[in-house]
């Protein structure tokens, strides 16, 4: 046979073995291929808004906590595994059910960027294994039972001029969402986010500020019995540690979006955070300027 042949041949064994032998490698460590995934690469980074499986024992949580975000990663979460989350906030309704079945199935979380408002509350709190990498952010500002959110929210809410007369909840759900910056400014839920919380149990509010200050004390209520439920107590007091007292005049400056507390200070609630690639350096996060430490 001519040589040409011959080292063609070799030169087509060669790449077949390497190829096979590549997806052997990349099976073992991360698992099956799976549709629409990211390479070990793109781990590292942060990509746009998405929930995907990442290997045997990992789901990525990159975006907004919504109900489309919260059943997608249910349908791939499973006991034992864990969730890798980046995430400034979102639907407190819907992080009180994700943070439910992380508590009940046991769900490591590790902040990979940033994790903001809800996801702090009550997605990172319910975990019993807590992990940042070293240069994440845990970050809190308020919640339901913060001082003065009803008033404020109200306040909010009367000065866009919103009909609080209409006996028609839908209808003033479409003044609502003009309202949803400053509703959300303050801490609270929009009509539409609150609705499910409030229509299903019977309630009925005939005029936009009442359902709101039902609104906020059903959430309340939901966030005691949660915190309740998992048996942490230090968890009703970090979301406002950092509005009162010392740092009532820093949070009320409004050149804030929350606070943060250093790993120590989060141990000294009896909180045990690990972190993952070296020192926690917060310093690095590109968003640190954004919010205030709590010492």
């Amino acid at each position: 046979m001519p040589i040409k042949i011959l080292m063609w041949i070799a030169l087509i064994v060669l790449v077949v073995v390497l190829s096979l032998g590549s997806l052997i490698v990349y099976v073992t460590h991360y698992g099956a291929p799976i549709e629409h995934d990211i390479t070990p690469t793109e781990h590292d980074k942060i990509p746009t808004k998405t929930v995907s499986r990442l290997g045997p024992s990992e789901v990525r949580f990159y975006g907004d906590i919504t109900p489309e975000n919260v059943d997608n990663a249910l349908s791939l979460l499973k006991p034992g595994d864990t969730l890798v989350i980046s995430s400034g906030g979102g639907n407190g309704v819907e992080a009180l059910r994700l943070g439910k079945y992380i508590h009940a199935n046991q769900i490591s979380v590790e902040v990979k960027v940033l994790c903001l408002s809800s996801c702090a509350n009550y997605i990172f709190l319910a975990s019993p294994r807590k992990v940042l990498y070293s240069d994440a952010l845990l970050v809190f500002h308020g919640g339901m039972k913060q001082k003065g959110l009803e008033e404020e929210t109200i306040k909010k809410l009367r000065s866009k001029k919103l009909n609080s007369n209409t006996s028609d909840i839908d209808a003033a759900s479409k003044e609502g969402k003009q309202a949803t910056s400053y509703v959300r400014k303050a801490g609270a839920l929009t009509p539409d986010e609150c609705r499910f919380n409030h229509y299903s149990s019977g309630t009925s509010n005939n005029n936009l500020e009442s359902f709101i200050t039902a609104c906020i004390g059903a959430m309340s209520d939901l966030e005691t019995e949660f915190y309740n439920s998992i048996d942490c107590s230090y968890c009703h007091e970090l979301p406002y540690h950092g509005q009162r007292g010392i740092y009532e005049k820093e949070w009320k400056s409004m050149k804030y979006e929350g606070f943060y507390y250093s790993i120590a200070k989060l141990k000294s609630y009896g909180m045990d955070v690990e972190v993952k690639g070296g020192e926690w350096a917060p310093k690095k996060n590109e968003y640190i300027e954004k919010f205030y430490e709590v010492f």
